[in-house]
């Protein structure tokens, strides 16, 4: 099971690989993963051999990455229960027959809610507050690590997103219910990514931030990917975010879809007057061996603005155009028209002059 998200890399992996291995980029060392989202390419960067450090602002991709990276084995749970040592299979069995319950979840974003918002089936919502309000008191008991809150967290994640009342993603919901969104959510295991070292980190802030906090030059490769277009991820998917945070005593849902505060982790690269400006400060920021940059011929910026942006002392030895199927939200219709079906994808690598 995997969620939907806007510009995931999932068809890109290979060439990625590809890229790193035709242009003799070193597999071992400190990777960092600067907009991670779904994880697919921080799995990658962990099962090629590198120390990965993901990073994403958004809390519920830093879950879905940490359950991604953070575990080689599935987790065993600890102190859960009396009987001590607890398989991630029976924890996820006692989650999935938990009764429903009534919740400001589903008051807000279930069918019969107070809003009157229509994200998912009534029944899914009340699972939804029931299983959601367990792994909370468990964290707050201090019965489950770091590591393991998150991984059920991301666990939950994507089985909301697999019967949500949506098109693909959070931006609106559908008039009456689909009929994936009337199944029953059931939680499934996210499957641990096998690596060849230990050390993995998972942070969620700011990328400049994270990056000015970096030993300069202990990097051997940095990724980036950051949005392209005018799309802002938050808008588009708040509820992962809410189901993550579990933060409703600090803000009320505003508007006909129920969103988050509106400056709450608006982007710079989705603003036309400042993504120039926020590729240049991510680029002065660190001084990898290696940056690899993803774009789209869709972009806010220019390709060649984009590599002008680079600081001196970096060469652009790879540039590859990929033909990539356009990212849809809905369907065409009379209403809705799109200018492309196929999109480029850019991957720019340079290294940094000995």
């Amino acid at each position: 099971m995997a969620m939907n998200f806007i510009g995931s890399k999932r068809s890109l992996i290979t060439k990625i690989e590809t890229v790193l291995r035709r242009y003799d980029v070193p597999l071992t060392g400190k990777a960092v993963d600067l907009f991670s989202g779904s994880g697919v390419v921080s799995r990658l960067l962990k099962q090629m051999g590198y120390q990965v450090l993901a990073n994403d602002w958004q809390a519920f991709s830093a879950a879905l990455v940490s359950a991604a990276i953070m575990h080689d084995v599935f987790p065993i749970f600890h102190d859960l229960w009396e009987s001590g040592e607890v398989s991630h299979t029976d924890v996820l069995a006692y989650l999935n027959e938990l009764s429903p319950k009534e919740g400001p979840f589903v008051e807000a974003y279930g069918e019969r809610g107070a809003a009157g918002r229509l994200y998912f089936s009534h029944d899914n919502a009340m699972r939804i507050q029931a299983i959601r309000d367990q792994i909370e008191s468990w964290q707050i008991d201090g019965k489950l690590s770091p590591e393991h809150f998150q991984w059920l967290l991301a666990v939950l994640v994507e089985a909301a997103d697999s019967v949500a009342n949506t098109a693909s993603v959070y931006g609106a919901y559908l008039k009456a219910l689909k009929p994936t969104a009337c199944k029953a959510l059931v939680l499934k295991p996210i499957y641990p990514t096998p690596g060849l070292v230990a050390g993995h980190q998972v942070r969620c802030e700011d990328a400049v931030s994270l990056l000015s906090q970096l030993q300069e030059g202990a990097q051997t490769l940095i990724y980036a990917d950051p949005p392209y277009n005018e799309r802002q991820y938050s808008a588009n998917y708040h509820i992962p975010e809410t189901l993550v945070r579990w933060d409703f005593e600090s803000f009320i849902p505003r508007g006909k879809t129920g969103l988050r505060p509106q400056m709450d982790q608006r982007s710079d690269y989705c603003l036309g007057r400042e993504a120039k400006r926020a590729f240049y400060a991510l680029f002065h920021a660190a001084r990898p061996a290696y940056w690899l940059v993803s774009y789209s011929n869709e972009g806010i910026v220019p390709k060649n603005e984009l590599i002008q942006a680079m600081p001196a002392g970096y060469t652009l030895i790879a540039d590859e155009e990929i033909d990539y199927p356009r990212f849809r939200s809905d369907r065409v219709s009379e209403t809705r028209q799109y200018l492309a079906s196929r999109t480029l994808e850019y991957l720019l690598l340079f290294s940094k002059s000995t």
